[in-house]
């Protein structure tokens, strides 16, 4: 990327992009106007530099849904992360399984601080000198381990769907090889055994689905508790592909003894039962505290 334009939240350029983001022509399906949209943001919306309101900037490409978002209002899911912040203390090592391009690692940095360790799971090309080059653009390229790697139950190679359209979010291990690439896959616990990490302070997961299958491939870790805490998007749409459902993964969790919470309007992590449109949640191991700044 040359010479990217520096920009703070809510400027003209991202707030002109955000609504080629939301263009629609009335009286015309929906996907033609967006498919307008999505023509004229490839063709006229830049890569900028943004500020973060957590002292960190970021490369956004205003092209891309979130990454828009990220440069309009200057951050995504921001609250959640503000509440996951004092389960984590300076010098802990923390993972982002699912990087995309890097939001969530950046917020993950911050909160470890420069002697802390961000383990960043992303098995996209693209994704991945995405997230190396947040992490140069910070001064903080050596907080940074980057693996090529999609989390899953077993290590060898999976099918993985690209994301098309204007959400380069979404891309997913694929249950089949249709329009799709083949990434490597791992199971979380060889690897941090192998990269001797005995400790893990927060775990932040948003694989699009396949939430089981790297859960199962953590269990471990689960099981002797090396992971402190989990917070996890969860898809009750794609658990299916997977053979898996939100029943499931909250299994999967508690039958570790984690104890769960779920984010809730008007913005705070609260215990069960799970509201429909929850998709959010917070896993804590035995004998862990919930967050002070907590009020539920």
């Amino acid at each position: 990327m040359s010479n990217p334009v520096h920009l703070r939240p809510r400027s003209p350029e991202s707030r002109a992009a955000w609504r080629w983001h939301e263009f629609r022509l009335p009286f015309v399906p929906g996907r033609v106007s967006a498919a307008i949209g999505r023509f004229v943001l490839t063709r006229a919306a830049p890569t900028v530099i943004v500020d973060l309101p957590f002292g960190y900037a970021m490369y956004c490409d205003l092209a891309e849904y979130v990454q828009c978002t990220i440069a309009l209002n200057g951050e995504w899911e921001g609250e959640i992360f503000d509440a996951c912040a004092p389960l984590v203390r300076a010098g802990e090592v923390v993972l982002d399984v699912g990087a995309h391009v890097g939001y969530a690692s950046l917020r993950l940095a911050h909160m470890t601080g420069k002697s802390g360790r961000v383990v960043a799971f992303e098995p996209l090309p693209a994704h991945r000198t995405a997230v190396a080059a947040q992490f140069e653009l910070n001064g903080i390229g050596a907080q940074l381990t980057l693996v090529n790697a999609a989390a899953s139950d077993r290590a060898g190679s999976a099918w993985f769907s690209v994301p098309g359209g204007g959400n380069a979010g979404v891309g997913a291990l694929a249950t089949t090889k249709l329009g799709t690439l083949t990434v490597p896959t791992i199971r979380l616990d060889d690897w941090l055994n192998e990269a001797g990490i005995t400790s893990v302070a927060l775990c932040k997961m948003d694989i699009e689905g396949a939430e089981a299958l790297a859960l199962a491939g953590l269990s471990r870790s689960l099981t002797d508790g090396r992971v402190r805490a989990l917070l996890l998007e969860i898809h009750p749409d794609e658990l299916p592909r997977f053979g898996s459902s939100v029943d499931a993964v909250l299994a999967q969790l508690t039958s570790h003894g984690y104890r769960l919470r779920y984010w809730e309007q008007p913005g705070e992590f609260r215990d069960g039962p799970r509201s429909a449109d929850s998709t959010y949640l917070l896993a804590l191991a035995p004998g862990r505290a919930w967050p002070t700044t907590d009020t539920a």
